[in-house]
């Protein structure tokens, strides 16, 4: 289970570098950014929120579960 909980890690972070830099990411309408907080991070936003909020969260949750990923792969 743990190998497989790496594994999916490992592919939510390739999908996330696709999708590049806070710059790129502000280039996404607000409805593909919500896809990929939901897809992604698992997370709902708020479709009120301003672009650079959403973009705000997803990278602050984006940074929070690779800290997550590194310390479970480091144990």
């Amino acid at each position: 289970k743990i190998a497989q909980k790496q594994i999916d890690n490992v592919k939510w972070v390739q999908n996330f570098l696709a999708e590049g830099t806070k710059d790129k990411l502000l280039k996404k309408t607000k409805q593909r950014l919500i896809n990929i907080a939901k897809k992604d991070l698992n997370i709902e936003l708020d479709p009120s929120m301003k672009k650079n909020e959403m973009v705000e969260k997803i990278y602050v949750d984006y940074h929070n579960l690779k800290k997550q990923s590194e310390r479970s792969n480091n144990t």
